[in-house]
């Protein structure tokens, strides 16, 4: 490994705080933090699975509990995440879960152990081929 120069300073701390502001074209975010005489940030980047080829888009609602690494002066960093805590619970509890939930109602649930998958939306259901759909199934119910 090569010696790290005496000019650069690589000094970085984790901080919890709550987003106050978003921009949601950046993909960015302003986090206040409480516990630093409700300090508000710069503009931080929250932090996602995909950003070249494949893309993710989510970003946490104003009043979300994020951790986030702030560089020594606490001037730049990025959003790591969210944190569930005692007023905003996780919507499962067992580790065989893959769960996504909105607050409209609308709800995605994979159980990897069983492999069943549960869709559950508020509104209208659109899916869309370029080729052919296909729907196997022991039985199929259409109501």
């Amino acid at each position: 490994m090569k010696a790290r120069a005496d000019s650069h300073n690589f000094g970085a701390s984790y901080q919890e705080g709550i987003v106050c502001a978003i921009d949601a074209t950046k993909h960015r975010v302003r986090v206040q933090f409480p516990h630093l005489d409700n300090l508000e940030s710069d503009w931080l980047a929250v932090r996602a699975d995909s950003t070249h080829k494949n893309r993710s888009y989510d970003i946490p609602d104003k009043g979300s509990l994020v951790g986030c690494i702030l560089d020594n002066n606490g001037e730049t960093g990025m959003v790591l995440g969210c944190i569930y805590n005692d007023k905003d619970t996780p919507p499962a509890s067992n580790n065989d879960l893959w769960v996504k939930e909105f607050s409209n109602g609308t709800r995605i649930e994979h159980n990897r152990s069983s492999g069943n998958l549960s869709i559950v939306v508020s509104g209208n259901f659109d899916l869309s081929a370029g080729g052919n759909v296909t729907i196997k199934g022991s039985r199929i119910n259409l109501n």
